[in-house]
């Protein structure tokens, strides 16, 4: 079970200017490489993914570390839009008036895209909590991000 809060990636404390004063963890891992698709995936999730990874790249947000967590949201975006489908062609309730099974499934699929949108930056809440600092000429971001 998680105590608290959930702790700020360190190069958002940066970005954010580390507001609370807080000890920097500079041994925070540095993931360099570019998110693959793993070969699980269906066709229409290997689409979803590619338009995921044509999002966040542009952003520098998918890194290598983020493969399985990517390929989890493309599995949650492809099993919604087949719920959403269902409810489309059979509606929300039945003749008799009992709720399709598949409203429940939505429902909860949303729920854990949201959380997952979240992570990955993905909401306008999400974004609104980081924004880019000017450049600092040492011991800023880009050293700590292993840039120059």
């Amino acid at each position: 079970m998680m105590r608290g809060r959930k702790p700020k990636p360190t190069a958002q404390k940066l970005l954010r200017g580390n507001p609370g004063q807080r000890k920097i963890n500079a041994r925070e891992p540095k993931p360099r490489g570019v998110a693959q698709a793993p070969r699980k995936l269906r066709p229409r999730e290997l689409e979803i993914w590619n338009r995921l990874i044509s999002e966040l790249g542009a952003c520098g947000v998918a890194t290598s570390a983020d493969s399985l967590a990517l390929a989890r949201l493309a599995e949650l975006e492809s099993l919604a839009e087949q719920a959403k489908s269902h409810i489309d062609g059979d509606g929300m309730v039945d003749d008799e008036g009992n709720r399709n099974a598949y409203v429940a499934i939505y429902r909860d699929l949303s729920a854990q895209l949201l959380r997952l949108y979240s992570e990955f930056g993905m909401t306008a809440a999400a974004r609104s909590r980081v924004s880019a600092a000017a450049p600092e000429k040492s011991g800023g971001i880009e050293d700590f991000l292993g840039g120059s």
